[in-house]
């Protein structure tokens, strides 16, 4: 369930023909989509956009259980682009999991957040089972368009290039120029 919490957060959902704020909306569908995904805005200010190539393309992000989003501060600003994520019940790894401030596993008790930080997820991204972490005021953590991160990844710094597959705890670049779409993805899943 979607909870927003604090004063001029946005969390915005952008599709080809429009933009939904989701904290004012009261578009049946939108208000579906945010019943059932799994996204926290605690703090002020935060700005939150996920774009999607189409509604069901929402619905399979942010209901299909691979996708969570936690942003707990002040002045935080999340972009995610069109991204093909992937998780495996199997491995017990969601697909995607952004989190700014609050460290998983903390008791109740415990509260962490971070200001200013910044995240940016290009455009046809494929994840499968990563974590992005975001615990220092104004980190910045930056994955470039079509690129592939793999299974148990953790992106804690920016990857401006294009075109690379990250890999690792904390993630780096383990190839460099590759030219996927969906025929041929599963060579580099394969790593091929």
């Amino acid at each position: 369930m979607t909870q927003i919490e604090g004063n001029e957060n946005q969390l915005i959902f952008a599709f080809p023909d429009r933009e939904v704020n989701c904290t004012t909306t009261t578009d049946a569908l939108t208000s579906r989509l945010l019943e059932r995904a799994d996204i926290s805005i605690i703090g002020h200010r935060n700005r939150v956009l996920l774009h999607f190539e189409s509604e069901a393309a929402a619905e399979e992000l942010l209901t299909g259980g691979g996708f969570l989003l936690i942003v707990k501060g002040d002045d935080n600003d999340v972009e995610v682009g069109h991204v093909i994520v992937r998780c495996s019940s199997i491995l017990g790894m969601t697909g995607l999991k952004l989190i700014v401030g609050q460290l998983p596993g903390l008791g109740a008790g415990v509260s962490r957040t971070a200001n200013g930080c910044r995240v940016r997820i290009g455009n046809r991204v494929v994840i499968n089972g990563v974590t992005l972490y975001l615990q220092e005021d104004r980190s910045h953590v930056c994955i470039g368009d079509y690129s592939i991160v793999g299974w148990g990844s953790i992106v804690t710094r920016r990857f401006d290039e294009p075109n690379v597959i990250l890999a690792g705890i904390p993630a780096k670049v383990v190839k460099r120029g590759i030219n996927w779409d969906r025929r041929s993805l599963n060579k580099y899943m394969l790593g091929r």
